[in-house]
């Protein structure tokens, strides 16, 4: 995965981090179809791609260490979603490359951190949307529809959760 992604850097200097495709495996190491994160193999200006479906995972990924100059490091008030906020700042500057291989295995745990507080996780990334859309203005106004129905989607899919889960006026305020 390293040698792969070393070598593709070196082939594409004007690029400031590569990442690669994964199978999602549960803990018995088989692998399986039905978790619902799917890798989407994007390169060059990945901005718009990125902001509409958080399809890189941390540990896919490489950067050049100049781009932590430029980006910062992870957010590390967040509990979760630190990596989508840091990933969204990447690709603000610096084009994106991907080896189109599977490399590496994601297990999928069904109480992993990530999996234990769905509301947090979903508050997480609204806040960073949104917060991006705030700093970012010419970016929405140049992306207005795909981004409207965006974030109109993961309104809707975080409010049917919490209605699901008994939340039945938070989830109104949602819809």
């Amino acid at each position: 995965k390293i040698e792969k992604q070393v070598k593709t850097l070196k082939e594409n200097p004007a690029a400031g981090f590569v990442y690669c495709d994964n199978d999602f495996v549960d803990d018995q190491g088989r692998v399986t179809g039905d978790y619902v994160r799917k890798v989407k193999l994007v390169r060059g200006d990945a901005l718009l791609d990125l902001f509409l479906d958080h399809f890189l995972m941390t540990p896919a990924v490489m950067l050049r260490r100049e781009c932590l100059k430029k980006t910062g490091l992870f957010n590390e008030g967040l509990r979760v979603g630190e990596d989508y906020d840091f990933f969204l700042r990447l690709a603000e500057f610096y084009p994106l490359e991907v080896v189109e291989e599977k490399l590496w295995n994601r297990t999928v745990i069904r109480n992993s951190l990530s999996r234990q507080d769905y509301a947090a996780d979903a508050r997480n990334d609204l806040n960073t949307l949104s917060g991006f859309l705030f700093r970012h203005p010419d970016f929405y106004r140049a992306n207005k529809r795909p981004i409207v129905a965006r974030m109109a989607e993961y309104y809707f899919s975080f409010a049917y959760r919490l209605l699901e889960d008994g939340h039945n006026r938070v989830a109104l305020g949602h819809f």
